[in-house]
């Protein structure tokens, strides 16, 4: 560990866990016994990337296939991540102390209540953390996230928001739910497959207008456009977590760099 941060460190790495079911199987063990290992194991991987000094890290927990797997194993699968969320927000002072913001991504609506409410406090509680990033997909897959990303754009056209011209992969990137991550430098499967269909891995976010005309309609489109996806993406976190307690109806709204402030920078 120590001769190795004296190499080139990847800021940003993902991982996709896979492979427990055989684990479980090859060692004669439950399936469940399966995912407490595999959990167990990305916890110390977790030490491993914070000793490293890598910004961040993306967890492809659970995909959206994985609820066609048996009832008693996505209803064990979805508690144990309950549990996990829950033994984080009760290290929420070591978070907050290492400065680790810690984000939920996916097709959160489609996940139990319990997770949500988790989860969104969660991001509230570390939402200033700016040392590193931890991403843990939930009910994720990159189609579904596509798929997202080109309704927000047809309505956002619908309403005359946009225009079908102001279309780009820019703007696509930046409707995407890793639209705040940086470039993604090194992706693990952990069981040894080669199938990243469930991953969304893209480039570094690209100014969708030039610098120099900041204030050019086009560019004041998107802004908006973005910068309203923005705002109701926070708005649900946070009626989320009202739910949950953890807010007050004094507590000022959430502020951040926004999306459209990332496209034209």
């Amino acid at each position: 560990m120590y001769l190795i941060k004296y190499g080139p460190i990847p800021e940003h790495i993902a991982i996709i866990m896979d492979g427990n079911r055989r684990f479980a199987a090859t060692n004669r063990m439950k399936t469940s016994d399966g995912h407490l290992q595999g959990f167990s194991k990305l916890s110390e991987t977790l030490r491993w990337c914070k000793d490293l000094g890598v910004k961040e890290l993306t967890v492809f927990a659970f995909s959206v296939e994985n609820f066609n797997r048996s009832s008693e194993e996505v209803s064990f699968l979805l508690q144990l991540a309950a549990d996990k969320l829950s033994e984080l927000l009760e290290k929420i002072e070591d978070l907050c102390a290492d400065g680790i913001c810690v984000r939920l991504i996916g097709n959160l609506s489609t996940l139990p209540t319990r997770i949500q409410r988790l989860g969104s406090e969660l991001m509230l509680k570390t939402r200033h953390n700016t040392k590193s990033i931890l991403n843990v997909c939930m009910a994720y897959s990159s189609q579904d996230e596509l798929t997202e990303s080109i309704e927000h754009i047809r309505a956002g056209v619908r309403d005359k928001l946009i225009y079908p011209s102001d279309i780009s992969p820019e703007l696509l990137s930046g409707c995407l739910y890793t639209r705040l991550s940086r470039p993604l430098d090194l992706l693990i499967r952990t069981s040894g497959e080669r199938l990243t269909s469930s991953a969304q891995s893209s480039g570094r976010l690209k100014s969708a207008t030039d610098k120099t005309n900041p204030n050019s309609q086009r560019a004041l489109r998107i802004r908006r456009f973005l910068d309203r996806l923005d705002c109701e993406y926070w708005d649900t976190v946070e009626k989320r977590a009202f739910l949950s307690g953890c807010l007050s109806s004094t507590d000022s709204r959430f502020t951040q760099r926004s999306v459209g402030d990332s496209l034209l920078s």
